[in-house]
């Protein structure tokens, strides 16, 4: 899975976790709700300022936080499939075709 996708989605974790709105991120971080919601959907790459600054809105949290390995108990959360993939590694080469797609519809528009 690409590291965006996990970062993205230790970023929605954190936001939910401690009850914080896109809003209130995009606020802190000088970025736009889309932007964060991009995000967390591992679509938008963000600068480790702007990662600070989202970390900073819970008071003793830093970056490093954002950047630890999901463990794989985590992936049902991160993606929505219509069923289990036996093999992690199935559902990484998958997620990493659909990220690619996604990358040239975006550029093609």
């Amino acid at each position: 899975m690409t590291s965006l996708r996990k970062l993205g989605y230790q970023v929605s974790v954190f936001l939910k976790s401690n009850s914080f709105s896109n809003e209130q991120a995009a606020d802190a971080s000088g970025m736009s709700e889309n932007q964060i919601q991009r995000l967390q959907e591992g679509r938008f790459f963000v600068s480790i300022e702007q990662l600070r600054k989202i970390a900073a809105l819970k008071i003793g949290t830093n970056v490093s936080s954002f950047l630890s390995e999901p463990s794989e108990s985590n992936y049902p959360e991160m993606i929505h499939c219509m069923s289990e993939f036996k093999k992690t590694s199935d559902c990484d080469d998958i997620l990493d075709l659909i990220d690619a797609y996604a990358d040239l519809e975006e550029a093609l528009e």
